[in-house]
């Protein structure tokens, strides 16, 4: 799944291998830079290791569940939850076609 680096898309995720389920955001960056992706609402308590990949959950019935958002690059407890950053599954700034998934048989 080539997440948007947009701020205003947000995908629902879980992690490989936890019961941890969140919301991944982006974040704008320049110059050929690698967009960040920050899946954000997980517990303060999660035991995330960097390579734990990022999947979509299906929650909402936007993305279809199981799709590689990415995978974990560091994890951080905030004041109220946790957030871990990820390394996009793509290079979205070699990004030249893109397939658009419309529905499921």
């Amino acid at each position: 799944m080539a997440a948007s680096p947009l701020t205003n898309c947000r995908v629902a995720a879980n992690v490989e291998g936890t019961r941890e389920q969140g919301i991944v955001t982006g974040e704008r960056v320049t110059g050929g830079v690698a967009p960040l992706l920050n899946l954000n609402f997980l517990s303060k308590q999660a035991n995330l290791q960097p390579g734990q990949k990022a999947y979509t959950s299906g929650v909402g019935g936007v993305f279809p569940p199981g799709l590689l958002i990415g995978a974990v690059k560091e994890f951080r407890v905030r004041e109220l939850d946790g957030q871990a950053q990820l390394t996009p599954a793509v290079d979205l700034t070699k990004l030249e076609d893109v397939f658009v998934v419309v529905g499921r048989k």
